[in-house]
């Protein structure tokens, strides 16, 4: 089912390379039932599957991950259709989950030490400007309150960005009431901004495909005597 090319193209985050391979696995499923036309895919087939996918989850140390999944077919080629029907199955629910996840994290970024430091220096400095800005008690207490929750993200593993989005919003409505005053506050929001754009950058995982081959270098074969 899969080539090595195929393997090489499986992206590191892991989720994302469960959804590829659940597409591999689909496409490779569809054409062996297409090329069997009424009788569809044959227990050897349906075994060399299953075992090249349970290779990969082995090779991850993903077993207890995907437990649906590592439950050993039937002996022989007799009553397998319903362990087969089982795979399918729980390989369409871990696709989901996957794909669940990935759109998940795409919500969230992991900072380093050096982001969290810088992050929470901005936030220190956002806090002192609010308590200087002349907005209502109900607007000072909320934002506040807003960057208790962010520092509190930032200290995880995965920061989610809910309360940075709102504060984001909180620093526009205060520069609506406030104009010009609020222009610091909406400075280092930008820089919170910004550091959370360039850990996402490192966050990505690698596309699916591989990268180009790189072209042949040219051998230079100028005279080295000569300065130009």
């Amino acid at each position: 089912m899969l080539s090595k090319d195929d393997v090489d193209s499986l992206p590191d985050d892991q989720d994302e390379a469960f959804a590829l391979l659940s597409e591999l696995f689909e496409t490779y499923v569809e054409g062996r039932d297409k090329g069997r036309h009424m009788d569809g895919i044959q227990y050897a087939d349906a075994l060399g599957c299953a075992d090249e996918v349970r290779a990969i989850l082995t090779a991850w140390d993903a077993e207890e991950k995907y437990p649906r999944l590592m439950r050993n077919p039937p002996p022989g080629d007799g009553e397998w259709y319903e362990w087969w029907t089982e795979f399918q199955s729980a390989m369409r629910h871990y696709k989901v989950h996957a794909l669940m996840m990935r759109r998940k994290s795409l919500m969230s970024v992991v900072l380093d030490k050096s982001h969290r430091a810088k992050i929470r220096g901005l936030l220190s400095r956002v806090r002192e400007i609010v308590s200087q800005l002349k907005v209502s008690p109900a607007k000072h207490e909320k934002i506040i309150d807003l960057i208790s929750k962010l520092e509190n993200e930032v200290d995880r593993p995965r920061t989610r960005m809910e309360a940075f989005f709102a504060l984001v919003l909180e620093g526009s409505s205060v520069m609506r009431q406030v104009g010009e005053d609020a222009k610091p506050l909406i400075e280092d929001i930008e820089k919170i901004n910004d550091l959370f754009s360039e850990a996402k950058d490192d966050d990505l995982s690698p596309p699916a495909l591989p990268p180009p081959k790189p072209a042949p270098r040219i051998e230079d074969k100028r005279d080295d005597d000569i300065p130009f």
